[in-house]
C-alpha cells in the first residue's frame, strides 16, 4: 500500500506492458546483447537485408500502418529511399532496454536527406524536388523473442513536432510531408485510403445529422419562448 499526497493508502497499479512480456528471469538475452541485436537490425535496413532477423509472427506497427511479415517486406522493398536520397541518414541514438519490458529496445531517430533522384513508393513515382527532409525526434522500438528475432517493430511517433519540417509525422509519412506531397495521396486508391475516406464521410454525415437535430430542437425551444 502506498500513500499519495495525503490521500488514503491505495495499492500501487503496475505499469502496463505488452501482453506476453516475459519476466526478467525467463528472458535469456542480456541487455547489452539485446541492444547489439537492435543496432544490427537497423543496420540491415530494418531486417530487409537479413530476413532471418524477422520472427515468423513479425508485426510492423507504426502510427497509421499495421503490416504482417509478408506485407512489411513487400512494402519496404517497393521503396527506393537510398537511391532517391543519396545522403539519407537516420541518425540513431539513445538505445536502451525498457525497464518494464525486458525484451524491448527503444531508440530515437532524426532522419535527414536531400531528394535528388526519382522516388518510388508503392509503385508511384515522384520526381526529384531538391528538398531536404529534417525529421523530428522519432521514437522506435523492437520487441524480440527468445531467439533474438524481432517480433514487433514500432515507430512513427515524433515526440516534438516543433523540430524539423515533417509537421510531427514520422516514417514515410514524414518524408512525404517534408517534400510537400499531400499525405493522403500517397495511399490513393489503396484499401487504407478507401477505408479512411469512408470513415471521414461517415463522421461528416453523422455530424451533419446531429447538427440538424440540434438546430431543430433549438428552433422548437426558442419558438415556445416567443
Amino acid at each position: 500500500m502506498v500513500s499519495r499526497g495525503g490521500r488514503a493508502d491505495v495499492a500501487e497499479v503496475p505499469a502496463a506492458t505488452l501482453p506476453g512480456t516475459p519476466s526478467r528471469q525467463a528472458f535469456p538475452i542480456k541487455e547489452d546483447k539485446l541492444i547489439e541485436l537492435a543496432k544490427e537490425f537497423s543496420n540491415k535496413k530494418n531486417g530487409v537485408q537479413n530476413e532471418d532477423m524477422l520472427a515468423p509472427d513479425f508485426r510492423f506497427e507504426f502510427q497509421v500502418i499495421s503490416l504482417d511479415r509478408k506485407g512489411y517486406l513487400n512494402a519496404v522493398k517497393s521503396f527506393n529511399l537510398d537511391d532517391a536520397f543519396e545522403n539519407l541518414e537516420p541518425h540513431y541514438y539513445h538505445w536502451r532496454v525498457d525497464p518494464f519490458e525486458v525484451n524491448r529496445v527503444w531508440y530515437t531517430t532524426r532522419v535527414t536527406g536531400t531528394h535528388t533522384k526519382e522516388l518510388s513508393v508503392f509503385g508511384k513515382k515522384f520526381k526529384p524536388t531538391g528538398k531536404t527532409v529534417l525529421g523530428g525526434p522519432e521514437q522506435q522500438s523492437l520487441v524480440f523473442n527468445e531467439k533474438g528475432q524481432v517480433r514487433i517493430f514500432t515507430g512513427g511517433y515524433v515526440v516534438d513536432r516543433l523540430v524539423g519540417n515533417t509537421k510531427g509525422l514520422g516514417g514515410i509519412l514524414g518524408i512525404f510531408t517534408a517534400l510537400g506531397v499531400p499525405v493522403p495521396w500517397v495511399f490513393y486508391n489503396t484499401l487504407a485510403w478507401k477505408v479512411g475516406v469512408g470513415i471521414n464521410y461517415a463522421i461528416l454525415g453523422a455530424s451533419k445529422f446531429l447538427n440538424l437535430i440540434t438546430f431543430g430542437l433549438w428552433r422548437k425551444l426558442t419558438s415556445k419562448e416567443t
